[in-house]
């Protein structure tokens, strides 16, 4: 916080304190030395009607007292008194109130150059948006260097009661944080840009590697499933951290609010908007950790069931109750982020996986009753059933038939699976997740020439998901009867690594190699051999661009060697046979390959000319 802004702002509220101090002693004083004047004795009260009607009005004058001018004065000195003292005593507690409110958020008042000065923002780099709320992807400054995202709320001057409200919501919303399957905020703080007519609220907080709908997503493309206990595992830390979410209700003080014409109780939160976009992926020690995020403009502090509100989250995820409810209806805000947490975990849960874009379409549909026993019906199998038709009752129609959280999680707890603890290797979190469609011979096979193979076996094959260390190299992903066969990465001694899909044993389809020379090729594998459409990049910076024929530049392709040297032409074999375009004669339409760091999928952009 500025010391200048900090100082001022207090020096200002000591100053008024004082003066307000001040003019209640002097309305004592006055009061004090007004009653001393007055003598009971010195004047009698007429033996008179003092009291007349005027318009129906009874008015007392002191024309009615034998007073003379010395006593009248001092009777209007003890009514000034009082209203010196009134005043005093109002100002008093009106400057402690101020002083009290004022600095619990003005402690968050920051410089405008705080943010360049202490973390590096890529404002072009949008991670979400919700009305004046944008989130960004940043990181601390070194020797931190941490992964972060930063939420900037923008709020205008003259709506002085919205930013009181939003910065005391924010602040409050850390009271609930201290849960490992919840973001945190590290920090929170606003500036105040006078010239632009607006304050900017920021949320700086942790920032996961992709987000589970990223995962689901990816999961509908492969047609990957998890095993049941790593099922488990994810889903328990949805509702474990929706459960504390909750359960802090109850320990939070209360207090009754009035804001924008609704009831308030500041002891109770909800997210209101628990999609699979707002459960963020961690890893830590080789395990996967889901935290609930994006609650912060979104919890409102109302009672368990309260008036309705129309800033609800996103529509594919609400409850029919929401969808129909008109303005005077109360809801269970407790069973509605039940609900969309519970088709969340559906999602993850069902094999084949539902296409994610069938919610958006369902949330698009003029009817709000969608039968998700009928949906999900073809996304059961032997594994998941059980985990399924559990979930299934969370999103009921009827709220009062889903179960509560502790249920939910007491169920799955209960639902019996292998007692071993599976960690998420390195591949399945980076886009082929896919582990088996069935968990068979899980094991570990030394060879006589010393490789080891971890993983899964079907009728003494390798077969699923597996890890294998030969003497060469490591391999780690899929496996179809002894051969590589579909996402695998292999790293050899010498450092260089292959990820991408894999034929019979051999680097086939899409993927990517990077030597230990900082050189990689980014594109089509065929037997094992740069072949289709692939970028390969020299250690200088300089690229190829272009179509491949068995390891070699073959047909047109983009070279850059910097800016000055760049060309279109036409190889033969790894030769340049024909010079098509160069720099000063026109500029190449935009080529580039799409790295995917969540997905490790090559999305290739075929190479066409102006």
């Amino acid at each position: 916080m500025p010391a200048t802004s900090t100082c001022k702002a207090r020096s200002i509220m000591i100053l008024h304190f004082i003066f307000s101090l001040a003019w209640t002693l002097l309305g004592i004083q006055t009061l004090m030395v007004s009653i001393d004047y007055l003598d009971n004795d010195k004047y009698e009260i007429m033996d008179t009607d003092i009291t007349q009607e005027v318009y129906n009005w009874p008015v007392i004058s002191l024309n009615y007292f034998s007073l003379d001018s010395e006593q009248t004065t001092n009777i209007l000195a003890v009514i000034y008194g009082c209203i010196i003292l009134i005043s005093g005593i109002v100002a008093v507690l009106l400057t402690c109130w101020t002083r009290i409110f004022a600095l619990r958020h003005l402690q968050y008042l920051k410089s405008q150059n705080y943010i360049q000065q202490n973390f590096e923002v890529n404002w072009e780099k949008s991670l979400g948006s919700e009305g004046n709320d944008q989130v960004y992807q940043a990181e601390s400054k070194p020797p931190n260097g941490k992964k972060l995202a930063i939420k900037n709320i923008v709020i205008k001057n003259d709506d002085h009661p919205q930013f009181q409200t939003q910065i005391l919501a924010e602040i409050n919303a850390k009271k609930f944080q201290n849960h490992q399957n919840i973001t945190k905020s590290q920090e929170i703080f606003y500036t105040k840009l006078d010239d632009l007519g607006q304050y900017n609220i920021f949320v700086v907080m942790e920032r996961g590697f992709t987000d589970l709908q990223k995962v689901i997503e990816n999961k509908y493309l492969y047609k990957t499933n998890y095993l049941p206990d790593q099922l488990i595992q994810l889903i328990l830390q949805i509702f474990e951290g929706l459960q504390h979410m909750h359960t802090k209700n109850n320990e939070c003080q209360k207090r009754q609010l009035k804001l924008h014409q609704i009831d308030i109780l500041e002891k109770d939160f909800y997210h209101k908007d628990i999609k699979p976009e707002n459960i963020l992926i961690f890893k830590q020690d080789n395990q996967l950790i889901l935290k609930l995020a994006d609650f912060g403009t979104n919890i409102q502090n109302f009672k368990d069931y309260c008036l309705f509100s129309r800033e609800f989250g996103t529509s594919a995820y609400l409850p029919k109750e929401i969808k129909t409810a008109s303005i005077d209806d109360k809801i269970n805000l407790q069973k509605v982020d039940i609900y969309s947490a519970a088709l969340s975990a559906l999602m993850l849960a069902s094999h084949p996986c539902i296409n994610p874009e069938d919610i958006r379409n369902f949330a698009k549909s003029s009817h709000c009753d969608w039968n998700w026993n009928k949906i999900f019906q073809n996304g059961q199998n032997e594994q998941n059933i059980e985990i399924i038709q559990y979930l299934l009752k969370a999103v009921d129609k009827d709220p009062r038939k889903r179960p509560s959280i502790s249920e939910i999680i007491k169920k799955m707890k209960s639902i019996k699976v292998s007692k071993k603890k599976y960690d998420f290797m390195d591949g399945q979190f980076f886009g082929y997740l896919d582990v088996l469609n069935r968990k068979q011979n899980y094991g570990t096979f030394i060879y006589e020439n010393g490789s080891k193979y971890e993983g899964n076996f079907e009728n003494d094959l390798k077969n699923g998901y597996g890890k294998q260390t030969y003497l060469n190299g490591t391999y780690e992903g899929n496996w179809v009867k002894n051969q590589k066969n579909g996402h695998g990465k292999f790293t050899w001694l010498n450092n260089d690594t292959y990820i991408g899909q894999w034929v019979n044993d051999q680097k086939e389809g899409q993927g990517e190699i990077i030597y230990n020379t900082q050189e990689k090729y980014q594109g089509q594998f065929k037997q094992n051999e740069f072949h289709g459409i692939g970028k390969f990049t020299h250690q200088n910076g300089s690229y190829y661009f272009g179509n491949w024929d068995r390891g070699l530049k073959h047909g047109n392709g983009f070279f850059f060697e910097n800016e000055e040297n760049q060309y279109i032409g036409e190889w033969y074999y790894g030769d340049l046979d024909h010079l098509l375009k160069s720099k000063e004669h026109h500029k190449p339409a935009a080529i580039h390959i799409q790295s995917n760091i969540y997905l490790n999928q090559i999305y290739v952009y075929v190479l066409y000319f102006s």
